[in-house]
């Protein structure tokens, strides 16, 4: 069986982990956070740099 000590220092380490990875991968605020949504039924704009597909003649 593992011992107490071994355990605790893997707890420890798990929780170091998941902080630093929590810290680098940390939410972005987005640019357009503050913009209001579209109405119901109101088509969304395309976001900035996303190809929209030229309509079929």
């Amino acid at each position: 069986m593992v011992s107490f000590d071994k355990l605790g220092s893997w707890f420890l380490l798990l929780i170091i982990s998941y902080t630093l990875v929590s810290l680098i991968n940390a939410p972005r605020v987005s640019a357009d956070a503050g913009k209001a949504t579209p109405a119901e039924g109101e088509a969304a704009p395309p976001a900035v740099g996303v190809a929209v597909p030229s309509e079929m003649a």
